[in-house]
């Protein structure tokens, strides 16, 4: 089957093992017999490890389930969620794409975290599992005599048909020497305690999972206190850090999240450690594993009336009543993920809107998406679930998707190409907070990740200022005599033979009069343009990105060195061997750190 590789922008066949959320149809089929999937739709996976399209039989890459120890991945999807529908509601520039404060709700206490407690405190599971309710199991048995103490029922008829089974005879009748009898036991499994070993199961993978999900909200709120007096941090990253922060939630806000979390995180490490010492327990183990419980319980006597197992019920309804969206039929895991990505979509078309808007020398249009930069022309626009960004005839095309363990892309020198981004981090991917290489092969960006928004900034960059950076000290030519004469004759640039190169930039008396005379001399359209691009290229080099005040431009050697002193930065084009690269930077600082300066520190070959 012929399909688009979303990730390469190819056309490809269908691979045996697919990675969800990374192929388009073509053509509309069937999934797995009972999905409608239209042409054009992206392949999403719906829970189920076969892939059947049509005729064709093919198997999707396996998530691995979430656990305790990946509470992360519904934050993060629930958080996006609310930031899309946000985003489409008001503009986009005004809204921080950080944790929002409602996700703050899910620190406190829910019903079912507050009933738990309150029948573990009132020693509700101890008393079962002390003095549990049992009943009297009856077995029949071929036994010694010497060992009856009950006669089963048709015991005597049985004898009397077993010759085998007499002693000896008498005149009174039989003596026997094996006799059927009744054996008695307590029967632990009965109904009641089946229910209590298998709620106490489910309540210790949803307290595990509910304390990790308490643990990394506490955890983020910590990393946002610690922000405003962190001393690792560049200051200007740290002040930015902060107000994205600030927008997304208060900071007495954060404060009140903190303890309220860190008290959830006191009751449920309670509420694990009463569990697991339970299911240590006689009455627990004495319930075999296999003896399951359907959904509907039945209302029996004991569950109904019993001070204790009443508590049972209550619990194992606020259970399912929590636990519902998690067991989900296959139609409803697809819809899922196609929202989930439409809503990753527009949550990273905001941030760019904020990224372009955040820059001094873009000149942004958020109604039309069009925007202005060093004297070209460009848009962003959402073509098929990508968000794409055009300068002049260069394209750098962003591929939202949830989570991908693809390593192939890699962007081209000068930044454009494509570039996947996923919002939820592959299982098995490291970690690296310290730098953000150059030919990354995809980003993870997420309302958890406080660096999101300045990794997004780095490729945006990257892709905006190379070619200012790369064309800087280039001749431009050949050039007719009258062209070159004028030019030199205005001391506008430098002329060189039959080509001409600008290395400083040019002075307001000097920028008007040469816009002025190009409008009129005898160039074709391509030259005329070259030397514009020239001219607005070398004034956005000698502009500061951050304020964007003019900064002292020195020209040296083919290269040059900018500085910009309310900023405290510095930029220009550095040789190492053979090789220039582009470098804008905090003043003297020499190595990009990410978590340390962000955007602020931006390297590439030129």
């Amino acid at each position: 089957m012929k399909v688009i590789d979303r990730f390469t922008g190819v056309t490809t066949t269908l691979p045996q093992v697919v990675e969800p959320a990374r192929y388009r149809l073509l053509k509309g089929t069937l999934l797995n017999g009972d999905i409608r999937l239209e042409d054009g739709e992206i392949l999403f996976s719906d829970g189920r490890e076969r892939c059947a399209l049509g005729n064709e039989i093919r198997s999707f890459t396996q998530v691995t389930p979430t656990t305790e120890k990946d509470s992360t991945r519904p934050l993060i999807s629930r958080s996006i969620g609310f930031l899309a529908r946000l985003a489409k509601s008001q503009p986009a520039t005004t809204i921080s794409p950080l944790i929002p404060a409602t996700m703050a709700d899910l620190a406190e206490l829910n019903d079912l975290d507050k009933t738990l407690m309150q029948v573990i405190e009132k020693g509700h599971l101890d008393e079962i599992a002390l003095r549990p309710r049992f009943a009297m199991k009856y077995e029949t048995e071929l036994t010694e005599i010497s060992r009856v103490q009950r006669m089963a029922p048709g015991a005597v008829s049985r004898l009397a048909a077993h010759s085998e089974d007499w002693h000896r005879r008498t005149i009174s009748g039989v003596l026997p020497s094996k006799l059927l009898a009744l054996l008695s036991d307590d029967d632990w499994a009965i109904y009641e305690n089946r229910v209590f070993a298998r709620l106490l199961d489910r309540l210790d993978s949803y307290v595990r999972y509910r304390l990790a999900e308490t643990e990394q909200m506490h955890e983020k709120y910590q990393q946002a206190l610690k922000l405003a007096g962190a001393e690792d941090i560049y200051y200007p990253l740290s002040r930015r850090l902060c107000t994205l922060w600030g927008k997304a939630m208060k900071d007495s806000a954060t404060e009140k999240a903190l303890e309220t979390s860190a008290h959830a995180i006191r009751v449920l490490s309670q509420a694990k450690r009463k569990i697991g010492l339970i299911r240590q327990g006689d009455l627990y183990k004495k319930v075999p594993r296999s003896a399951q419980v359907p959904a509907q319980l039945r209302h029996t006597n004991i569950l109904v009336h019993d001070q204790h197992y009443r508590h049972l019920r209550t619990l194992w309804h606020l259970h399912q009543t929590r636990t519902a969206d998690m067991e989900q039929s296959p139609q409803e895991i697809h819809a899922a993920s196609r929202r989930a990505l439409e809503d990753f979509a527009v949550y990273l078309r905001m941030m760019i809107d904020r990224v372009l808007s955040d820059m001094p020398l873009v000149h942004f249009n958020t109604g039309r998406g069009t925007f202005e930069f060093a004297g070209q022309k460009g848009e962003i626009s959402s073509p098929e679930n990508t968000i794409q960004l055009q300068l002049a005839d260069r394209r750098l095309v962003l591929v939202p998707t949830l989570t991908t363990a693809c390593r192939d892309n890699r962007l081209a020198p000068d930044g454009s190409g494509r570039l996947v981004v996923s919002c939820l981090p592959d299982t098995e991917e490291r970690e690296d907070g310290d730098t953000l290489s150059e030919d990354a092969s995809h980003l993870v960006i997420n309302p958890f990740d406080f660096y999101g928004e300045e990794k997004l900034r780095l490729v945006v960059e990257r892709f905006l200022w190379h070619p200012a950076f790369s064309t800087y000290g280039k001749p431009t030519g050949p050039l007719p005599s009258e062209v070159l004469a004028w030019l030199d004759r205005e001391n506008t640039g430098v002329v060189t033979g039959k080509s001409w190169k600008l290395l400083n930039p040019l002075r307001h008396d000097q920028e008007q009069p040469l816009l002025s005379w190009l409008e009129h001399a005898s160039l074709n359209d391509e030259t005329r343009s070259s030397i514009k691009l020239a001219v607005y290229r070398l004034k956005a080099l000698s502009s500061c990105r951050h304020c964007g005040n003019p900064a002292h431009f020195a020209p040296r050697d083919g290269e040059f060195l900018a500085t910009c002193k309310a900023c405290n930065t510095e930029w220009g084009i550095y040789r190492k061997a053979s090789k220039r690269t582009a470098r804008m930077r905090p003043a003297d600082e020499t190595e990009a750190h990410l978590k340390r300066f962000g955007s602020w520190f931006i390297e590439f070959e030129v």
